[in-house]
């Protein structure tokens, strides 16, 4: 038999759908990117929202923790990526060149690299130059 799933509890906030999903590596934080053009990151401890980002008015599909926990990468239906300094909450980079949507994200370990997919089959690559530290 397989186990049932047990939720633990309910993080609330965005007014519309969510579209994706990440758990820092230390399992602490959670980001979440909505259709409500928004993208927040939660304790995941406390349950509440720690910080809040609105980079404009396109639906957020796809996030990601850097492996150190201290950026954050988020793209959606809009043609840009973007980089904020979770701590700070400073954007710290603007990536664009997607033709499409950016569907997924990800960042190589050690912070050198980061990665989204979009519609059409393209990918686009951002190196840590790109990608200030602070």
């Amino acid at each position: 038999m397989v186990p049932t799933w047990q939720p633990a509890g309910t993080l609330a906030g965005h007014r519309q759908a969510v579209n994706g999903l990440a758990i820092s590596s230390d399992g602490r934080r959670l980001v979440s990117g909505s259709t409500d053009s928004t993208v927040r990151v939660w304790d995941l401890e406390s349950r509440e929202e720690r910080r809040r980002f609105k980079p404009g008015k396109r639906n957020m599909v796809a996030v990601a923790f850097s492996g150190d926990g201290e950026k954050l990468l988020a793209g959606g239906l809009g043609e840009e990526l973007y980089v904020w300094d979770v701590a700070s909450g400073e954007e710290g980079a603007r990536l664009g060149g997607h033709e499409q949507a950016v569907l997924s994200l990800t960042f190589t370990p050690g912070f050198r690299s980061g990665a989204g997919g979009a519609a059409r089959g393209r990918h686009r690559l951002g190196h840590a130059a790109q990608f200030p530290r602070p």
